[in-house]
């Protein structure tokens, strides 16, 4: 299962930029180690976990808040292993924009 991004969908999430607008949930799945915990981070902030089923796929939720416009880098890690699963840039729009 590639790393996918909703509801921009992408045939691999380090394909181009997502538009990150507040209160627009993004929905990021991929494939890691069966049962490995998963943490998403948001501009070098932690903001959400889950756990891989025991097929190692799993489906988490980035929910941006009111952040400043800009460019923001998205990484999804294995915990434990630090191992980088997925990487992309999402850009938060101006308010109205």
């Amino acid at each position: 299962l590639p790393p996918t991004v909703e509801p921009n969908p992408l045939p691999n999430a380090a394909a181009g930029p997502l538009i990150c607008a507040p209160s627009i949930p993004i929905i990021i799945q991929g494939k890691a180690t069966p049962r490995a915990g998963i943490l998403l981070y948001f501009a070098r902030r932690a903001v959400s976990g889950t756990v891989a089923d025991a097929n190692g796929v799993f489906r988490i939720t980035l929910n941006v808040g009111n952040e400043r416009p800009g460019i923001y880098t998205i990484s999804v890690y294995m915990r434990g292993s630090w191992q980088e699963i997925i990487r992309t840039t999402c850009i938060v729009p101006a308010v109205g924009g």
